[in-house]
């Protein structure tokens, strides 16, 4: 222990460190930036999940969101000329199912010839 002590002084105490970075070698300076792993890493993983995000929050936004709020307009719509329709007099009832049937009698007729 004590001779690594020793060697470890003689090599970084007694000895200036260089502060500038000396030129070397491809294999050293791909193990300076980690082999690079970083870099493959982002273009492999990273842009291409970040892509899908972005699309997913799109469709999300504007197909998933659009739907669901046209449905539900649609739905109000119908709920309003339902409501118009609606007068509280039976008679008024009873010729809506009358039309109805006569209606529904006809397309049943057509179809047959």
């Amino acid at each position: 222990m004590i001779v690594g002590v020793v060697v470890a002084w003689a090599m970084y105490v007694r000895r200036d460190v260089p502060t500038v970075v000396q030129r070397s070698n491809v294999v050293v300076e791909a193990a300076r930036h980690d082999m690079y792993q970083d870099t493959i890493n982002e273009a492999v993983a990273m842009r291409p999940g970040q892509g899908l995000v972005l699309a997913a929050g799109a469709t999300d936004h504007y197909v998933v969101d659009g739907a669901v709020e046209g449905l539900a307009k649609g739905t109000a719509a119908l709920g309003r000329l339902t409501a118009r329709t609606e007068s509280g007099y039976v008679r008024s009832y009873a010729g809506y199912m009358l039309g109805g049937t006569v209606l529904a009698l006809i397309a049943v007729l057509a179809g047959r010839f």
